[in-house]
């Protein structure tokens, strides 16, 4: 795979509701190659260069780089779109909603 330039990517991704789903993703992906709650921000940390109060601020919601997230994903060979497209919360009740007429069908 040839590197990319991210110029941009010490940029924040998300912050608030942005960068919890953002971290539900990717603790979704922690959980998912059996790292333990108590072991993630250590994991974060170390993977992405970050104290670990930085990391367990940012699994909480705080705001992400691409750079971060990139670099998660890479180290459990994960593909960012498959991560970042998953669904993160289970149990949703379909809903729609009324727009100029239209239905706009969506998951709560």
């Amino acid at each position: 795979m040839p590197d990319t330039d991210f110029s941009d990517s010490a940029l924040p991704l998300a912050a608030s509701a942005d960068g919890e789903w953002i971290a539900a993703c990717l603790v979704g992906v922690l959980q998912t190659h059996g790292v333990q709650p108590r072991q993630q921000a250590t994991l974060v940390a170390q993977v992405c260069g970050l104290s670990i109060s930085q990391a367990r601020r940012k699994l909480k919601g705080a705001g992400w780089t691409f750079e971060e997230v990139l670099t998660l994903c890479r180290h459990h060979g994960e593909m960012l779109d498959a991560v970042c497209s998953a669904p993160v919360f289970t149990g949703a009740t379909s809903a729609a909603l009324w727009q100029s007429w239209q239905r706009l069908p969506f998951a709560v």
